[in-house]
Order: C-alpha cells, then sequence, then structure tokens
C-alpha cells in the first residue's frame, strides 16, 4: 500500500519536473517578439542570432535570402548587438 502511493508521488513529483523544464525550455525562443501594432514586428536580438536565422525563425515556410537583404537593409548592416531591436514592417513578411 505505501509502496503504491510512493510511486504514484514520485509520478506526479516527475510529471512535474518535466512539465516546468520543458516550459522553460520552450520559453526561451531564439528572438523574442512582440507586436507594436499590426503594422509591425520587433525583434530583439539574442547572443547568437544571426540575419539568418532571424529570416528563417520570421518566415520559416520561405527562402530566407530574400528577407535576410531587407533585414540587412533595414539594419544599415549585417552585423547585430545583442539586445539590439529590429522593428520589422509587416509587408516584409508576406
Amino acid at each position: 500500500m505505501y509502496r503504491r502511493r510512493r510511486l504514484i508521488v514520485l509520478a506526479v513529483v516527475f510529471s512535474l519536473v518535466v512539465g516546468l523544464w520543458s516550459y522553460g525550455n520552450a520559453s526561451q525562443s531564439t528572438s523574442t517578439t512582440d507586436t507594436r501594432s499590426l503594422d509591425a514586428v520587433v525583434v530583439v536580438v539574442q547572443p547568437g542570432d544571426t540575419l539568418w536565422s532571424i529570416a528563417t525563425w520570421l518566415d520559416p515556410g520561405a527562402d530566407p535570402r530574400r528577407l535576410v537583404d531587407e533585414l540587412s537593409d533595414l539594419t544599415g548592416s549585417t552585423t547585430l548587438q545583442p539586445g539590439q531591436r529590429l522593428v520589422i514592417p509587416a509587408n516584409l513578411l508576406e
């Protein structure tokens, strides 16, 4: 009887730990975004981000080369700094 209770408690605790761990990993995405308006998307550059990774993340089904060129023109450089905010017009993502 006690053994069964211990196994149930252990299973519940294990499930909670795995759930919290997966939630924490899901919230650590490559870039963070917030929508200031429907006209633009704001991307905050994280360490290790590149124009290519941001373009792939923003439009995963498309060829990223066009968006990389647009982002490069938008930023005025191909170099990104962690914490840099990119305001990307929504029409670039269409």
